[in-house]
């Protein structure tokens, strides 16, 4: 059992080989997803160092950049995580540590889905392979369904962060809410899945300067 649970990336790391190395880039830096970073940054206080480049215009979808793509990151649960189980996994102090995937599957699944998302930035420096749904709100570690290249910093219209800070920031803000008893874990998990940035701005779909 201990052994299954540090280790379920051997099964998932296979299935990106073949996409992986038509992407090249044989040598490539470690970037590990820091969904369960202590993060205390307000996002009214976060400075860009550098910004991906992508299309600010906002979708006819109603997505907004560097969101993830419904089709290609629709999230995944970890099923040892429920809220019968909470005080024996995502609430004890470094549980998550015990799950994470190792940088050298993340990196490579970084590199696939860069080109599967279309990106115009290809530098692996420029995102953060997230869990969609956190790992420390019982997100699934492996499936790539759960993962994607989130930008570190981009800006709304307005003026306003979105990013991989600052949803690091508040999926810590969740899984303390849920240890606390003050939301349900399906309430937390509802709140930063695919609209977490309307969720977290409270609003709906940010209207777009160069819509018609």
């Amino acid at each position: 059992m201990r052994g299954r649970s540090r280790r379920p990336w051997l099964t998932g790391l296979g299935l990106f080989v073949v996409l992986v190395s038509a992407c090249g880039g044989s040598e490539i830096p470690p970037q590990i997803d820091e969904d369960d970073a202590a993060a205390t940054a307000i996002p009214g206080e976060l400075i860009p160092t550098s910004v991906a480049t992508l299309d600010t215009s906002t979708p006819a979808s109603g997505r907004l950049p560097g969101e993830p793509n419904a089709a290609l990151t629709p999230g995944a649960f970890n099923a040892e995580v429920t809220q019968a189980t909470i005080n024996t996994t995502i609430c004890v102090a470094g549980w998550t540590a015990t799950i994470r995937p190792p940088s050298s599957f993340t990196t490579q699944l970084k590199v696939a889905q860069i080109a599967q998302y279309g990106y115009t930035d290809t530098s692996t420096a420029a995102y953060e392979e997230d869990h969609l749904i956190p790992l420390q709100i019982g997100g699934d570690p492996v499936n790539p369904q759960n993962l994607w290249p989130e930008p570190y910093t981009l800006t709304l219209v307005d003026g306003r962060p979105v990013g991989a800070r600052v949803k690091d920031a508040f999926e810590t803000k969740l899984k303390k809410q849920i240890c606390a008893g003050e939301v349900s874990l399906a309430e937390a998990r509802a709140r930063i899945g695919i609209d977490w940035v309307h969720v977290y701005y409270g609003i709906r779909f940010l209207a777009a300067s160069s819509a018609p």
